[in-house]
């Protein structure tokens, strides 16, 4: 009797053993909402930080900028683990989505880990996210037209950025748009001083 005791509880560990190392979708552990517009947050790599900013901060269907993000991450696979040893070299991304932490990414080279309310999972098929270390990843989006922000001058993202932040009633009345913007369809009116003379 006590053999088979020994044995139902040596099975038993070898099967939690077993599951505890399965391989599990990265949106078992996170899901984005449908809402998901903005993707922030910070990164850290060999000396160097830095922030990312990808999507609008209101809500507009015509920006798509955050689907390459939320692909990648719900493209990983992970096992749960525990805390690795800390080491130098790797390239550590916080994310928020509309401004709520969400996870942060350790990637290590040939490995990579994913943290999700302090939870450590590690990554089976490990790549970079697709932030970029600068703007030049960022789209912007305005009237169905996508814009690199990197082309565009700070002014006009400026500019965006208060056009945004209006209500679609006070959208309407703008009455100019930068030159930058203007698709040559005759949508919208071109701000006189912007565009020079003819």
């Amino acid at each position: 009797m006590k053999k088979l005791t020994v044995w139902m509880f040596v099975s038993v560990w070898i099967f939690w053993m077993a599951g505890c190392q399965r391989t599990i979708r990265a949106s078992d552990v996170y899901t984005f909402s449908e809402a998901a517009t903005q993707i922030t947050g910070s990164f850290y790599t060999q000396g160097t930080e830095g922030n990312f900013a990808i999507g609008l901060y209101e809500d507009h269907p015509d920006d798509l900028s955050a689907i390459p993000v939320i692909a990648w991450f719900y493209g990983l696979e992970l096992r749960e683990c525990e805390e690795p040893e800390p080491v130098e070299g790797n390239a550590s991304y916080s994310f928020l989505v509309d401004g709520q932490p969400a996870f942060t990414y350790d990637s290590r080279g040939s490995e990579a880990f994913l943290v999700v309310n302090d939870r450590w999972y590690a990554v089976a098929n490990p790549s970079d996210p697709p932030v970029g270390a600068a703007d030049e990843h960022e789209v912007v989006a305005f009237h169905g037209q996508r814009f690199n922000k990197s082309a565009l001058s700070q002014e006009t993202l400026e500019w965006l950025a208060w056009y945004h932040s209006l209500s679609p009633a006070e959208q309407l009345a703008v009455s100019s748009i930068p030159a930058e913007l203007y698709d040559g369809n005759g949508a919208g009116t071109v701000d006189a001083d912007a565009e020079g003379s003819f």
